[in-house]
């Protein structure tokens, strides 16, 4: 999945990366990119980088690191499996046994050797974490849409017909077959463009016209408003 977003930042993220989910002897990170010619993965370990961070808030900046697949490297799954470079897909959370010691430095990104490669298990939680809203009573609207297409949606035209959608962000996500991360299939969503909210928890409504979020918008705001309990006398 590839996006863009206009989501706060710095706000506490929905699910916090505490140091006990991760180990400082073992690097956790999630597939970029597999180049079997050279046989080199790419991780995104801002999760396992962060591990220490007690504040709730995630900086904008991602680290990453390209992981050497030499002969010596055992690759497997959560069960002790052996699995092939092939298996691999982009998005997979891969845990790196032991942390490896920095080789050389690639413009930004560190590579690096390791003795065992695992591919772990991704919960639902993990899975959504980048679409669920920032913070309690918050939503976050996300426009999810085919690959290589154009999003039929834009800011203009949320600044026009659903402005309130800013303020909890708005985030523009790429569908991509064959991801470890299937967004269109494990929402169940059977086509796409589709424009769709989320709270704290999961998913609360989809729809593929921006006419019927605006409403949706309107209707949550007119629902949300106090009553007014005052009587004329």
């Amino acid at each position: 999945m590839t996006g863009c977003n206009t989501q706060p930042s710095a706000t506490p993220d929905p699910v916090n990366a505490a140091a006990s989910e991760f180990s400082d002897r073992e690097m956790t990170g999630y597939v970029l990119s597999l180049n079997s010619q050279r046989r080199v993965i790419s991780l995104n370990i801002s999760d396992w980088i962060n591990r220490h961070n007690q504040t709730g808030t995630r900086e904008d900046m991602m680290h990453s690191v390209e992981v050497t697949l030499d002969h010596e490297v055992l690759l497997e799954d959560e069960e002790g499996l052996p699995i092939q470079p092939g298996d691999l897909r982009i998005g997979d959370k891969l845990k790196v046994s032991s942390v490896p010691q920095v080789q050389k430095q690639s413009g930004e990104r560190l590579a690096v050797t390791a003795d065992r490669l695992t591919r772990l298990h991704i919960s639902r939680t993990e899975k959504l974490k980048w679409l669920l809203a920032r913070s309690n009573g918050s939503i976050h609207t996300v426009v999810l849409y085919d690959e290589g297409t154009v999003p039929q949606v834009d800011e203009l035209d949320f600044g026009r017909e659903v402005p309130g959608a800013f303020t909890g962000g708005i985030s523009w996500v790429e569908h991509r077959p064959g991801e470890a991360v299937d967004y269109k299939q494990g929402l169940g969503i059977s086509q796409l463009p589709m424009l769709l909210v989320f709270d704290r928890e999961g998913l609360i409504y989809q729809t593929a016209s921006i006419k019927e979020l605006q409403q949706w918008f309107n209707d949550r705001a007119a629902a949300s408003k106090p009553a007014n309990s005052s009587s004329l006398k």
